[in-house]
């Protein structure tokens, strides 16, 4: 077993929210302390900037002077506390492993507010955030429901703070110590919802037909039909709570998911049994290759070369929002067929339904991008063999 790596301490130390100006995040730690543990992993590097926090602030009738509010006590580092519910899990809970064995040797953990994300984008809605509910429900599942959370949403001093390492995150690997961990993690999950693990269906898909204005695959439809044909049971992640979220992610045998954060909560566990299967939507470089094939069996059944990228709802190219069209979608489905995840044939009108339908549905804000994205289907369709 792999020793944790030490735990620095921080003293009097001024935290503050991020505020996501894509692709950074900014804030953080103050810059004048910030340390390699306390920045936000995106692969061998880091995807946020730290930056200078003022101590005193001043306002009020009179213009008077006033230190920011201060944290006494040593504290637990969280780092960033999204609004997103796939990035809670690949960004959001890697720093809380120190808590297995130590859950009362701080005051809690400190999980600074992001700002410029789902539904964090205006000061109003800024003030009025709080954590998302199933960080309670993943620190209860966790045996750490007792822990105090403090969500910093405003410049901190904080008295003492403990920066662990994150043990992964985005195209991150998973370190070796933080195996053990999760390990920790994955048997006090399943001790908790076994119940959900023994009636997880065999077959489960993880679609995205109903989530397709924040992105998705055009004829995901289609491939839906097609599984629960094949005895697939068709999940809506948004509808469950997350026990039962993660018992069937537990307890399924084959999973095929259109790539999505429906899957994300795999983050917390070690290894599964389960195989997984994805409908990919992007052609660079996939997170979940990573992220899911170093915990369980991962195929990405469609190459990037046979996606055409359509721009998201405002008109971003580059958006992991953003729509996919296949250009051989009868090649995926011999595939997905020789791997008995479908049967029958494949029917090309039906599927030309299916994305017609599925475009009508994924809705945009100008006719200028609803024409764009029509022009592109035509294009991928007239490549088709």
């Amino acid at each position: 077993m792999t020793k944790p790596p030490s735990i620095p301490v921080l003293r009097d130390v001024a935290v503050t929210l991020y505020e996501q100006r894509s692709p950074r995040f900014y804030g953080g730690i103050e810059e004048a302390m910030s340390i390699p543990e306390g920045r936000v992993v995106q692969g061998s590097g880091y995807r946020d900037v730290p930056l200078p926090i003022e101590r005193t602030t001043t306002g009020g009738l009179l213009r008077r002077s006033s230190s920011i509010p201060t944290l006494e006590g040593r504290w637990l580092f969280g780092g960033p506390l999204w609004s997103h519910f796939g990035h809670f899990f690949t960004d959001c809970i890697h720093r809380l492993w120190p808590l297995i064995d130590s859950p009362k040797a701080y005051k809690g953990v400190v999980f600074l507010a992001v700002k410029g994300l789902e539904n964090i984008r205006s000061d109003e809605q800024l003030a009025a955030a709080k954590p998302p509910p199933y960080l309670a429900e993943l620190m209860g599942l966790l045996d750490l429901g007792k822990v105090n959370i403090q969500y910093i949403k405003e410049p901190t001093v904080i008295e003492r703070l403990a920066v662990p390492p994150a043990g992964t995150g985005l195209h991150a690997p998973v370190e070796d110590y933080y195996r053990t961990c999760l390990r920790t993690y994955q048997d006090r999950i399943t001790e908790k919802v076994s119940v959900h693990v023994k009636r997880a269906p065999e077959k489960l898909y993880l679609g995205r037909s109903h989530l397709l204005h924040k992105g998705g695959i055009l004829g995901s439809s289609y491939w839906e039909a097609a599984l629960v044909a094949n005895g697939y049971y068709s999940a809506t992640p948004e509808a469950m709570r997350l026990p039962l979220q993660l018992g069937h992610l537990l307890g399924a045998k084959t999973i095929v998911m259109d790539e999505g954060s429906a899957a994300h909560p795999t983050q917390v566990f070690d290894r599964i049994d389960g195989e997984f299967f994805m409908l990919p939507r992007r052609t660079g470089k996939n997170p979940f290759e990573t992220m899911i094939g170093s915990r369980a069996k991962f195929t990405t059944l469609v190459e990037r070369e046979n996606i055409v990228t359509l721009p998201d709802r405002f008109g971003k190219t580059s958006s992991p929002a953003g729509l996919a069209v296949y250009r051989d979608p009868q090649k995926v489905f011999d595939d997905m067929a020789a791997r008995g995840l479908v049967t029958g044939t494949f029917d090309p009108q039906a599927y030309r339904d299916a994305e017609d339908a599925d475009l009508a549905v994924s809705k945009c804000r100008t006719p200028i991008i609803a024409h764009k994205r029509r022009k592109l289907l035509n294009e991928a369709r007239l490549e088709r063999p």
